[in-house]
């Protein structure tokens, strides 16, 4: 009876499969398994069953995944750290100020154990919250100067994060925010990102539907992006109240139907002064955005954007109630 009574308590705390064959994670199975890292090693479906608290990511993330084709579903619930970070001083020289320096291991990481083979692929993180971790909350491994891809975050909130939001090839239906990194992706669809340092960096792929507001300037001394896209397709975006330039792209690239206002900078950088030896010339079309109160809130239409010379203005672009020259 005392035996029965055993297997009841520890299969209730931290059951290696659920009933659908999806492997369950909780904080019970991670005690179980060693303590943190929870790594996964085979290809699967996961799921969380509860909250995982990692309060020292400098020594290990809360999940690693080493195993390529994995589906891990948080499920609702939140993987947190102690970190804490705010916006100190005023507008329009804020800084991202965080608790805790930006080191140590993200929260949820996917990449090859140590001497092992390339980083895994085809790895989805979807559905919960990822807050509070130093290291960053979010890496896949993907590479925007080599267009390598590791994975998918679909749903994810993260906040509170140090180096760096979420890091994916396509990141879908999120939301970052006070984090020192908003998002690094190839493909960036349908997200929010605010109150973040470097809020998105885009490479190779389609930037659509994303709002990019109130986010803060990496280095105050210096221009940076809002939306910083290289060899891409950047449509339908809201770009606004940002304490730095607002878009900047640069590649083989098509800038479409996007409102850019009120930002400490130029509306739009045609040509942003990117690495030319790593992604080759600048060709850029844009057409139909719209554009105002940018650059200091500057009146003028010519201030609104800035066109490197072998930039190609497609179109007619609205700057206030006027077009663009």
């Amino acid at each position: 009876m005392k035996r029965m009574l055993v297997l009841a308590v520890l299969s209730s705390g931290f059951a290696a499969h659920a009933t659908d064959g999806v492997i369950e994670i909780n904080a019970a199975k991670v005690v179980a398994a060693g303590g943190y890292p929870y790594v996964i090693r085979q290809a699967g479906s996961y799921r969380l069953t509860g909250n995982l608290k990692q309060d020292n990511p400098t020594v290990a993330p809360a999940i690693w995944v080493q195993a390529d084709d994995v589906t891990l579903d948080l499920n609702g619930f939140a993987v947190t750290g102690n970190n804490v970070c705010s916006a100190t001083g005023t507008a329009p020289t804020q800084l991202l100020s965080c608790r805790l320096s930006p080191a140590g291991y993200p929260a949820i990481m996917a990449a090859a154990s140590s001497g092992g083979a390339a980083n895994p692929t085809r790895v989805t993180v979807k559905n919960g919250s990822v807050s509070g971790i130093a290291g960053g909350c979010i890496y896949l491994g993907y590479d925007t100067l080599n267009n390598v891809s590791a994975g998918t975050v679909v749903n994810v909130e993260a906040s509170h994060c140090g180096n760096g939001g979420i890091n994916a090839a396509k990141v879908t239906n999120s939301k970052v925010t006070y984090s020192q990194g908003g998002i690094e992706a190839r493909d960036v669809l349908d997200n929010t990102v605010s109150y973040c340092v470097s809020p998105v960096q885009a490479s190779g792929g389609v930037v659509s539907r994303n709002s990019v507001e109130f986010n803060f300037n990496a280095d105050p001394s210096a221009s940076t992006y809002a939306l910083e896209a290289v060899s891409a397709v950047v449509s339908g975006n809201t770009v606004s109240n940002n304490q730095s330039m607002g878009l900047g792209v640069g590649g083989t690239s098509t800038v479409i139907g996007n409102t850019l206002a009120n930002n400490l900078g130029v509306g739009l950088d045609a040509e942003q002064g990117y690495d030319r030896i790593s992604y080759g010339p600048s060709v850029v079309i844009y057409t139909q955005n719209v554009l105002y109160g940018n650059n200091n809130n500057s009146p003028l239409p010519a201030e609104q954007i800035s066109g490197g010379p072998i930039s190609i203005p497609a179109g007619s672009n609205w700057c206030r109630s006027a077009v663009c020259p």
